[in-house]
């Protein structure tokens, strides 16, 4: 991107500004949003016209004039910078991140600006269904290998019923699939798979 950056090398712009639009077709499920800035010198980060970030500027009010809190050079020049922002700031729909860049003085050799907005959602809990079917030497249970499911076993169907894993139950697995086999029992039992 090429731009003027002042009047003379001496007595360059203090402030750049950027913004980017983007949409989000369903807010909801984020976890977490981390942004990161690179920044020389100072940035200033707002999302939907809302302040989320500010990274070596002074606190108070930010105008085009406000220098930067001091010069970077280094490794700071391409550091990511990161905050975690509260995803309720999103929009459905179009969203705008918009950045200020300072620098700290009209004299600066140089200006860069970097960013990256992540956002991490949770995953559906899927519980995987159990297939229980009687055999002559009593019942089999089978669910999908893939799921770290635990077996659990109590006499009552509802949530105070004691359920207990089914230890010393030999639990074979064939072909993508889990199977306990369980002897016949005179009273009634109920079964269910748990994510650990």
């Amino acid at each position: 991107m090429l731009f003027r950056s002042g009047p003379d090398s001496a007595n360059k712009f203090i402030t750049y500004y950027f913004r980017h639009k983007f949409t989000v077709e369903d807010t909801s499920g984020f976890l977490s949003l981390v942004l990161g800035v690179v920044r020389d010198d100072g940035a200033v980060v707002y999302l939907n016209g809302k302040e989320v970030f500010r990274s070596n500027m002074p606190s108070g009010t930010i105008t085009y004039t406000t220098k930067a809190s001091a010069a970077v050079g280094g490794a700071d020049e391409s550091t990511f910078f990161e905050t975690d922002v509260d995803p309720t700031q999103l929009l459905k729909g179009t969203n705008t991140l918009a950045v200020e860049i300072h620098q700290s003085g009209g004299d600066s050799s140089d200006v860069s600006f970097n960013l990256q907005l992540a956002g991490l959602r949770a995953l559906p809990v899927v519980v995987p269904e159990l297939e229980a079917r009687s055999t002559e030497a009593g019942i089999e249970l089978t669910w999908p290998a893939s799921s770290a499911a635990v077996l659990q076993a109590s006499d009552r169907a509802d949530a105070a019923g004691g359920w207990q894993v089914l230890n010393g139950v030999t639990v074979e697995t064939i072909d993508g699939l889990r199977t306990a086999r369980l002897p016949a029992v005179d009273s009634q039992r109920f079964f269910r798979l748990v994510l650990p």
